[in-house]
């Protein structure tokens, strides 16, 4: 009779029907020894799997928390600032990193008004349909200008409406859809314009993923993409066509394609033949429209150092525009700031009173304070709410007396939240027992925040109260 398959003991002859585990079974070895040893090492390894003797299995070694990616990170400062912004109204904020295709949102699937932001999306779809040569005629004047009349000719160029919202679909952007277009003539949707007439839509999730879909050459792939890219560059003919890059350092929005919508607050509307206004007023007459207000813009952001990364962001239905295009602006310049990794101060005279207050309580830890003879060194890490990618000033204390000052400085992007701090204090006080402390300063109007406190042993003279001095 064949044995089973299993492990031949070398000692015995015998074949170990348990293969790899050595677990005695039916066959059992001549040597005793042998065999005595196999059975406590089956019970071992039942032990730690189960039950043994009474003895619950050795729980598993807690791992270490884990630190959300650096996108996550930005996106809930972002979402704790909103509040600084009066009058808003419903924001949403998608960041997608190319290198890392790490990505993160606060307010994504808020359906918003998509204004001029979708003619990128539009033109895109023009490409799908005709060659280079036919949509570079209108596409400057509909990515630059942002031409009305330019937009719905690369409607046209597509195919009509709904085939741009199927090109839209097939992307996968399930909440962008074009209902009707009234510019030149009025191209309306099949699917429904309804009560929804002229309130096309999008999201920034939407608008991240066509973008990011256009940095990868699927929205638009071969000879199509450069192009594509090329109209969507640069500073546009408009101010308000700029608010995604108008806080980012120079040549910057030269490198990046991007395309922004707005419709202010307070804007004229004229009414079309079949609509009334809000108090009765007849067709063709013109009407303020305070409603559905929107800034919106998206696209590729490219660093000077050839790093890029999709940003999507809006403000919708607002009250107040000045705190709508503020949003915008600053969320721009906070998420270049971080991923770029250059310091950038983010704050305009214009901002709200209580983003410009910079009353963000910083945080951090005194790790340790280590003593030599003569001085001593202090380390920690800390990091102020108001500042993206800079300094965070700390002080250190000796018995509650303020004896010199440093600042916490990111050394890259893993840190940047965290940044660290490394002050060595010459001392020339009182020998003895002294407590030394860590202070994170808010630089602007709030609480500041003791990072920790250490008993220490010192030699020398009393200390004097110095400067916050940087080292």
């Amino acid at each position: 009779m064949i044995p089973p398959p299993g492990r031949t003991d070398a000692t015995t002859g015998h074949q170990d029907p348990e293969g790899s585990a050595g677990c005695p079974a039916q066959t059992r070895p001549r040597n005793k020894v042998l065999a005595m040893t196999r059975l406590a090492r089956c019970l071992v390894v039942a032990c730690l799997a189960v039950t043994c003797l009474g003895q619950t299995a050795l729980p598993a070694l807690a791992e270490e928390p884990v630190e959300p990616p650096l996108v996550e990170q930005v996106i809930a400062r972002l979402e704790a600032a909103a509040g600084a912004f009066p009058g808003v109204g419903k924001v949403g904020v998608t960041i997608i990193r190319l290198d890392t295709r790490q990505r993160a949102s606060f307010g994504g699937e808020v359906i918003m008004k998509s204004a001029s932001a979708a003619k990128a999306l539009w033109v895109a779809a023009a490409l799908h349909r005709r060659d280079v040569a036919a949509v570079e005629a209108i596409a400057r004047n509909a990515l630059w200008a942002s031409s009305n009349d330019a937009a719905g000719q690369a409607i046209d160029l597509a195919g009509g409406i709904d085939r741009v919202n199927r090109f839209a679909m097939d992307l996968g952007l399930s909440h962008t859809m074009a209902y009707e277009w009234k510019f030149g003539f009025d191209r309306v949707s099949r699917y429904g314009p309804g009560p929804l007439r002229g309130n096309n839509t999008t999201t920034t999730d939407d608008l991240a993923r066509f973008w990011e879909l256009v940095a990868l050459g699927w929205a638009v792939s071969g000879s199509e993409r450069d192009p594509f890219l090329a109209w969507g560059s640069g500073p546009k003919q408009e101010f308000d066509g700029d608010r995604l890059v108008a806080r980012l350092p120079d040549g910057v929005a030269e490198n990046s394609a991007y395309k922004m919508g707005w419709l202010p607050a307070g804007r004229e509307y004229v009414l079309q033949d079949d609509e009334v206004g809000p108090n009765g007023e007849q067709p063709g007459t013109t009407i303020i429209l305070d409603e559905n207000s929107v800034d919106i813009g998206a696209g590729i952001i490219r660093a000077p150092d050839g790093s890029a990364f999709v940003l999507a962001v809006g403000a919708y239905d607002g009250v107040n525009w000045n705190s709508m295009v503020s949003w915008v602006e600053y969320v721009s310049c906070a998420v270049y700031s971080v991923l770029a990794t250059e310091p950038l101060d983010c704050l305009r005279s214009w901002d709200p009173p209580r983003l410009r207050e910079r009353r963000s309580v910083p945080t951090g830890e005194l790790d340790q304070v280590v003593v030599r003879r003569g001085r001593f060194t202090v380390t920690g890490w800390a990091n102020d709410p108001d500042v993206w990618w800079g300094a965070s000033p700390v002080a250190i204390t000796i018995d509650g007396v303020t004896v010199a000052g440093g600042q916490a400085m990111p050394t890259g992007r893993d840190d940047v939240f965290t940044a660290p701090f490394s002050r060595t204090i010459p001392y020339r006080g009182e020998s003895g027992t002294h407590e030394i402390c860590v202070v994170a300063v808010n630089d602007g109007n709030g609480d500041s925040t003791v990072l920790g406190c250490r008993s220490v042993d010192l030699v020398g003279a009393p200390p004097r109260e110095a400067a916050a001095l940087a080292e």
